[in-house]
């Protein structure tokens, strides 16, 4: 058996996997992966499922320790990962051995990195998920940051793994525009086309939204408007015009006017735009 200890956790890491499936109905968020496609591929080089629980670490990285030979693969953010003081590649399988140190530093580009591990990781399920929910206290560490002395079981598996090196080699993020498309109330905008301007991610965000920055948007104001559905990539405006995106963790349920919508694989893009980051909308085609 594989044991991780966690030497430093870093701003915000978790464990996450694909998420809670079918749940939406007893008002539980998707959770899961901020950045899928990131996530899935760093499965995938380590001989995963898609949907294998990684490590999400966000803005700055951990440090781990391993007690056995393993197989990992890194994408996403750029946080200079090292092992043992020298570089280490991405988006790459890496041969790790027993005894050896990964650690990694602040995000150079993007926001949040993955790291998968080849196994089976030995966590409770909780509704079909072991990712880590905060807000329930659900996942290692009841969900919340993994802190120095948390250890990580996994089982390694007896066969032999392919070294896979792929395609991407680098970490092709910083993205400048964010597509989306009309949402149920778009027509509740008095200028629709101040949603095209720039906007910034507040600090005032996290896993279950992101408040954005930039100029206000005026709203045609109905007394009659009833709380409706939500689902990750929502984008509500609020009375005094300012958007929210609604992200993994989010609410299922809200009051606010959805104006437009990220489309499922632009949500990967938009969790990797890091904090006061200028970005842009553009309509879907």
């Amino acid at each position: 058996m594989l044991l991780i200890r966690i030497n430093r956790g870093g701003n915000l890491t978790t464990i996450q996997d694909g998420g809670f499936k079918r749940m939406g109905f007893y008002g539980f968020p998707q959770s899961g992966f901020m950045d899928k496609h990131s996530a899935h591929i760093a499965n995938l080089l380590v001989g995963n499922k898609k949907n294998t629980s990684c490590f999400e670490m966000t803005l700055v990285g951990g440090q781990f320790s391993f007690s056995e030979d393993c197989l990992i693969g890194i994408t996403g953010a750029d946080m200079s990962p090292m092992i043992n003081g020298k570089s280490c590649r991405m988006y790459q399988t890496v041969s790790i051995k027993s005894g050896e140190v990964l650690s990694f530093g602040k995000a150079k580009n993007g926001l949040r990195s993955y790291l998968a591990v080849g196994g089976k990781w030995n966590i409770p399920k909780r509704y079909g998920s072991k990712s880590s929910y905060a807000y329930a206290g659900f996942g290692l560490n009841e969900g919340l940051n993994l802190k120095k002395g948390d250890i990580v079981e996994i089982k390694i598996p007896e066969r032999e793994r392919t070294m896979i090196k792929w395609p991407q080699q680098k970490c092709a993020l910083g993205f400048k525009t964010i597509s989306i498309q009309k949402g149920p109330e778009f027509d509740n905008l008095i200028k629709p086309d101040h949603l095209f301007k720039s906007f910034r991610i507040g600090l005032n965000s996290n896993r279950m939204a992101s408040q954005l920055e930039g100029e206000p948007i005026g709203l045609r104001q109905d007394d009659r408007f009833e709380t409706c559905v939500l689902w990750p990539g929502v984008i509500q405006c609020t009375p005094g015009g300012k958007l929210i995106v609604v992200l993994q963790d989010g609410q299922r349920t809200g009051g606010y006017p959805r104006v437009a919508l990220l489309a499922p694989k632009e949500i990967s893009k938009f969790n990797q735009i890091s904090i006061k980051e200028e970005f842009k909308f553009v309509l879907a085609k």
